[in-house]
């Protein structure tokens, strides 16, 4: 059972390409917070987005 208090909130922005020793970082992360018992865990998949070269997304993709 969880205990009540504080709680610390992180997030891990990684692309679904990321991969290490053939298997996925995401899925790696959020096992490893499994096994730890951490109380619980969300893997939100982003529709679009942009980086540091700053290229918008398609109008395709925001289109629909």
């Amino acid at each position: 059972m969880v205990s009540p208090g504080p709680a610390l909130r992180v997030s891990i922005y990684i692309g679904e390409g990321h991969h290490r020793r053939g298997h996925s970082v995401a899925q790696a992360i959020y096992e490893l917070l499994y096994r730890r018992q951490v109380a619980g865990a969300t893997l939100f998949r982003a529709v679009a987005g942009f980086g540091a070269s700053r290229h918008p997304p398609s109008a395709e993709l925001l289109a629909a």
